[in-house]
């Protein structure tokens, strides 16, 4: 599994609630699984799939526990998921290093240093020829999110 280093503290994570919650059951936000994800044994034991809230009508993801905002599988969670809330996009034939403008963390952090220098070492970790190969054999990771903020073109 690619290891990925993060940015964003825990607390601020917990306190959310924002994440791991669509407002549709086939949202292009809900997270997409590298192949090899889709064949691991923590996912054949439980079906990766969205539950619907009866109390809010917001789908949520099936390892997301809602009482205390964890996740179930947080060790073991999907390669889409660590890299949350950054992620590939695509717009016509050029892929993007995106960011999720709704994560507090990204809106309060923009301008900042400790941001910056996260997102170069985004840019070098997806130049890595083992992280490209991956996602060249994984294309439905790319999608194309309609309000993330392009943050640099990548060469995969």
């Amino acid at each position: 599994m690619l290891e990925l280093r993060q940015i964003i503290p825990r607390g601020l994570c917990l306190d959310c609630r924002g994440c791991c919650r669509f407002l549709k059951a086939r949202s292009i936000w809900a997270p997409r699984l590298l192949s090899e994800e889709k064949k691991s044994l923590y996912l054949k034991k439980k079906k990766f799939a969205l539950f619907r809230d009866s109390n809010t009508g917001y789908f949520f993801c099936g390892y997301l526990n809602q009482d205390n905002n964890k996740c179930r599988i947080y060790k073991k969670r999907p390669f889409d998921c660590r890299l949350y809330p950054f992620l590939l996009s695509r717009e016509g034939n050029k892929i993007f290093l995106a960011a999720d403008l709704n994560c507090p963390f990204i809106a309060e952090n923009l301008k900042k240093q400790k941001l910056k220098r996260h997102i170069l070492y985004l840019k070098a970790f997806f130049n890595r020829p083992k992280v490209r190969s991956l996602l060249q054999k994984n294309p439905q990771f790319i999608q194309r999110y309609k309000g993330a903020l392009h943050l640099l073109e990548l060469k995969i």
